[in-house]
């Protein structure tokens, strides 16, 4: 510890001075004293500090600490007898105080700081400490005697720039071309203040500031940065014009800044966002202000360039940084401004204002600093070595800081970076000291105090640093980022597990990271899939082949998970059991594999993994028709990864409860179930996930009677499928909303809904089920003579989506698990015999409708079983002989309409159900003139 004991003659004071002012001098030093982190005492005289000195910039601000200290006490002097600054460095405060005490008593001087040997040692790199021990002075640290009043900022501000494009502010600021152009001089500007003088020249117009990352670029930079939550806030709501709420993929972008997301839905929906924000903004007369658009992201970059040529929207955009224009940026009638080099007058004084009174190599090295600011090309060429020799005259601190908010550039915000530094121990007041000696050296700009400015050169940084500097801040990083993930603020990617590195200590990070890669939509992050260990590999290579589909990858990555170890090598065997006979259509395997993970589960499991397990275990209970345990599973699972924030593992987990809940007849529970999927859908930005919930949820509405409902969900959904490239959910949208159509009497624009895919086995059937409905069943056999054809089950992996058929999606996920297209040939054989039997009043039709409704494997637990003996049962009304007691026949479906209707709690719904639903309401009235009811 360093301690630091003030000595002022108390008694003596109150001869010359109140007693509230000595009395608050000691308050302001104490107050001194905690603004850089340091522990005083309770004493008043003398006053004792301790500072820590282990912490990379504890030293740092135990020296800022002291020369504030002292300066306090030199502005008092007058006031004063006499005071006396001692520094020891020991173990202990009683040492300290004993040591300082006799320093003082060995001292003639009133006024002045004294240093042991021992905190000499320590402070050498702070204080130009003087070659005798009892010359005793106020002693400050080199950079600030050095560097004096010198300040980057005024070569940056327009007041005092010498650079002439300050001259063309008015004519930038009203110019009504869309892009404006500075060209040939190309000095280093400040974006902000650049931006904030535009702002005080066009009032009420909003700027925004389009930077270039340079050290970490992701898709749709540098809008990420710009479109600040604020901004978006003030921002009039008309979103509501858009599909989908878009702004749930750019809020997903901004907490992702290591995630691959060349997903084209996600990028789809940030660009929509993006449009929408700048036609608003630029219907205001907004200005975007670019730095080096040549280093923008490719996705901003061509978004930017199609707005530019398609002339939309009213923003203009200025280009600050000559010869950084995109090819694709020049349009006809751009504005381009030729600035000049400043004269060598202009120039020097500029300079001379900036340098101030800086003395010395100081002064030296920071003029090469500035002319490098400034576009002298020598200066430029030497600015590594420059900005080396620069920063080596600096505490070494001001290096770290440097170098930390380098590398967190683009990643963290200035409040993030703030605490970044608090968590090494750098206080507040610290941090802005080291700040604004970096601003005045030209390393920062001084409004975007965390952004570095360049020319730097990185190699010369790391340098200053020293490879342990750099090294531990690397490491503290790292640490902070995961920090930043247990707290949600950052989403788990391969990206940002190649930054923190695979830890014992981080799996559940390790595992939310692989899991959200291999199954992301995107093509993944190859970089950072070459730096995973053998076993992190072998997992995600299986994952990801269950995401592709691909049998024989998926069978060839799950024989590399024997050879794994560790914990969780039994668990993840398991799954991978599990998940291969899921997808093969093994019901009973698939149980056991997921039993086998479940037992593998322990304390500090991973929740991704045990979540996981229990929705594999859920699936299989629903392929096996067992949905009371697969409720009990998939709840499980959605509880843990709600616990662990896992929108993914939530989402996938409440789609199948809601599957559940539908074949089991409670609707109520389904659509709020569904909207519980949907919530997390929408927080991934997952369109194919939204598409298959908003399908499901248009067969709930359907299912209850609300034809129109489901009509119109069904249209919603179709628009935003062809909107973000789904075609296979955009043709299952208008195939079941012309379904609906028909059912709700809308028989002509069903027809030329359905028939538009007539070669689709599901359209073809609801087309032959809208010539029953329209009561000439004649016409309906042509549509369903064609059985559904017979082909191998697919290689369906759990988290897949069957496009093909909602049946098969539905349905088929709990009835013959192991068929094909069941439920849909199912339905098929109904509607035909039913036809069949209306159009030849052939008795043999219903005795082979009644076998249908007898097959216990399968229409018991249909959602349609019922239906299907009401088939049975009005045709028998047609005929003249029935050959099955129609009584039996409709207690039978009266039976099972009250046993799905008895699952839906909301009485309106119960009624809508009964009442509304096309068949359900033809039952009715058959119960009720056969007395059922």
């Amino acid at each position: 510890m360093i301690y630091c004991s003030i000595h002022i003659d108390y008694y003596a004071q109150l001869e010359r001075v109140r007693s509230d002012y000595a009395l608050g001098l000691i308050a302001s030093l104490r107050r001194i004293c905690g603004e850089f982190g340091a522990l005083s005492g309770q004493r008043d005289n003398p006053l004792v500090a301790s500072f820590a000195d282990s912490g990379p910039f504890s030293l740092f601000l135990a020296a800022e600490a002291l020369a504030r200290l002292q300066r306090a006490l030199d502005e008092a002097s007058p006031a004063l007898h006499g005071a006396l600054v001692t520094v020891h460095r020991c173990l202990n405060q009683e040492e300290a105080l004993n040591r300082c005490s006799l320093i003082r008593l060995n001292s003639d001087a009133s006024f002045g700081a004294a240093f042991s040997p021992e905190a000499r040692e320590t402070l050498n790199a702070y204080f130009p400490f003087p070659d005798d021990m009892r010359e005793i002075s106020w002693l400050y640290p080199y950079h600030q005697s050095s560097f004096e009043d010198a300040s980057a900022t005024a070569l940056l501000r327009r007041e005092s720039s010498p650079d002439p494009a300050w001259r063309f502010l008015d004519s930038i600021a009203h110019s009504t071309l869309r892009l404006t152009v500075l060209e040939r001089y190309r000095p280093t500007r400040s974006l902000d203040l650049f931006a904030d003088a535009l702002c005080d020249a066009r009032t009420g117009s909003t700027v925004l500031r389009l930077r270039a990352n340079f050290s970490h670029s992701r898709a749709f930079d540098p809008f990420i940065e710009a479109l600040t939550p604020e901004l978006l806030n003030s921002l009039e709501d008309d979103r509501n014009k858009d599909s989908i709420d878009s702004s749930a993929a750019f809020t997903l972008l901004r907490a992702s800044p290591f995630a691959d997301y060349s997903a084209p839905a996600l990028a789809r929906g940030c660009a929509l966002f993006i449009h929408g924000v700048l036609d608003r903004i630029g219907a205001s007369g907004a200005i975007l202000v670019c730095d080096s658009p040549d280093r923008f992201s490719p996705e901003a970059q061509a978004l930017i360039a199609e707005r530019l040529r398609q002339n939309r929207g009213s923003e203009r955009y200025v280009v600050l940084s000559p010869g950084s224009v995109p090819e694709s940026w020049k349009i006809p009638g751009t504005l381009a401004l030729d600035v000049h080099a400043p004269a060598m007058e202009a120039l020097d004084g500029a300079m001379a204002q900036a340098l101030g009174h800086s003395t010395g190599a100081a002064r030296d090295s920071i003029r090469q600093r500035y002319l490098a600011l400034c576009g002298k090309r020598k200066a430029i060429d030497r600015h590594a070595e420059n900005s080396y020799e620069l920063l080596q005259l600096l505490p070494r601190e001001g290096a770290l800081y440097l170098y930390g908010a380098l590398i967190a550039e683009s990643i963290l915000d200035s409040g993030s970076l703030a605490l970044f530094f608090e968590r090494m121990g750098l206080q507040p007041e610290g941090a802005r000291m080291l700040r604004s000696l970096l601003i005045n050296c030209g390393f920062l700009d001084p409004l975007s105090e965390s952004r570095p400015l360049r020319p730097l050169a990185a190699a010369a940084l790391s340098q200053a640093t020293g490879k342990a500097g750099s090294d531990y801040i690397d490491g503290q990083f790292a640490a902070y980022l995961e920090r930043l993930y247990a707290d949600g603020k950052i989403k788990p990617s391969l990206g940002l597990l190649s930054r923190v590195g695979e830890r014992k200590e981080n799996e559940g990070l390790l595992y939310d990271c692989l899991f959200s890669d291999a199954l992301s939509p995107g093509g993944g992050a190859q970089q950072a899939l070459e730096r995973l260990s053998a076993d992190s590999a072998a997992v995600y290579a299986l994952w990801r082949s269950l995401r592709d589909g691909e049998r024989e990858a998926c069978e060839r990555s799950a024989a590399q998970l024997d050879t794994i170890a560790g914990s969780r090598a039994t668990l993840l065997r398991g799954l991978a059991k599990a998940e291969l006979a899921y997808a093969s259509g093994d019901a009973e395997r698939a149980s056991k594999g997921s039993r086998e993970a479940l037992l593998a589960v322990a304390k500090g499991t991973p929740s991704k993994l045990e979540a996981r397990a229990h929705r594999m275990m859920g699936l299989a209970a629903l392929a096996e028709g067992k949905y009371a345990e697969a409720a009990d599973y998939l709840n499980n699972a959605q509880e843990l990864s709600e616990n662990a924030g896992d929108s993914y593992e939530r989402f996938m987990a409440a789609y199948a409860r809601t599957i559940g809940e539908f074949m089991t007849g409670a609707l109520v529970r389904a659509l709020s179930i569904a909207e519980q999927a949907r919530a997390s859908a929408m927080r991934l930005f997952r369109i194919e996930g939204l598409a298959a919930i908003d399908l499901l949820l248009g067969r709930i509405r359907f299912e209850l009677g609300d034809y129109d409902e489901a009509a119109r969900l069904y249209e919603a959904l179709a628009a935003l499928a062809q909107e973000y490239g789904l075609y296979d959910a955009a043709v299952r949208a208008a195939i079941w909303r012309g379904r609906a159509l028909a059912y709700a009497g809308d028989f002509e624009e069903a027809e030329r809904s359905l028939g538009s895919f007539g070669e689709d086995a599901e359209a073809r059937v609801f087309l032959g089920e809208l010539w029953i409905l329209r009561g000439e069943p004649q016409e309906a056999l042509p549509w369903l003579e064609r059985a559904s054809e017979q082909r191998p089950r697919p290689y369906h992996p759990a988290d897949a989506i069957q496009w093909t058929s909602c049946y098969a999606e539905i349905e088929d996920r709990c009835i013959s698990f192991s068929a094909t297209d069941h439920a849909l040939e199912e339905l098929r054989k109904a509607l035909k015999l039913y036809a069949q039997g209306l159009a030849t009043k052939n008795p043999d039709y219903a005795t082979e409708l009644y076998a249908l409704t007898r097959n216990e494997a399968s229409s018991k637990a249909s959602p349609g079983a019922g239906t299907y003996s009401l088939f049975c049962y009005l045709l028998e009304e047609e005929l003249p002989e029935p050959p099955v007691d129609k009584q039996t026949v409709l207690s039978r479906a009266f039976k099972a309409l009250q046993q799905r209707a008895g699952r839906i709690e909301e009485r309106s719904k119960r009624a809508l159900y009964m009442e509304k639903n096309h068949w359900n309401k033809r039952l009715m009235q058959a119960a009720r003139e056969h007395k059922f009811i």
